[in-house]
């Protein structure tokens, strides 16, 4: 048998993750400055951002890219057992019912230790991993459209 995966050892892999977006926005009463002079002339924190001249908003969940990593360990499992009926353990072999899984740990996330990449989410390029996230991205819209009907 012969055990084919989708990376190697050192490829560069750019990954996609369901994330919130989030973005600064400056603050507007205090025009970002963080005080504002009240009516007794003096200057104060400024009540709508306390003094940090803005705030994060947070968007919904959408697909993104992240950064490229380096592929450090390959784990493949095959699997070609079709349980019998009183062991889930023990079962018998079947012509073309095999089954890979493939996952992969990188440098940048830890080899051993580190994040699990699933074959799914991991590309070889970037206009590769972008294009999925806009494929996931409409079809998520899609699927909330469809629900608020």
């Amino acid at each position: 048998m012969k055990i084919e995966t989708k990376f190697n050892i050192n490829d560069k892999v750019y990954s996609i993750k369901q994330e919130r977006r989030k973005e600064w926005q400056p603050c507007v009463v205090c025009v970002s400055k963080g005080e504002v002079m009240l009516g007794d002339k003096q200057w104060r924190p400024c009540p709508e951002c306390y003094g940090k001249k803005g705030k994060y908003v947070y968007f919904d969940l959408e697909w993104q890219v992240l950064n490229p990593v380096t592929i450090g360990k390959v784990e493949a499992e095959v699997q070609n057992i079709t349980p019998d009926d009183e062991f889930a353990h023990i079962g018998h072999f079947e012509e073309g019912k095999t089954v890979q899984q493939n996952e992969y740990m990188a440098y940048e996330t830890g080899i051993g230790s580190g994040t699990i990449w699933k074959e799914d989410i991991l590309f070889a390029s970037l206009e590769e991993a972008q294009t999925e996230c806009d494929k996931r991205n409409v079809i998520k819209e899609i699927r909330r459209r469809n629900h608020e009907l």
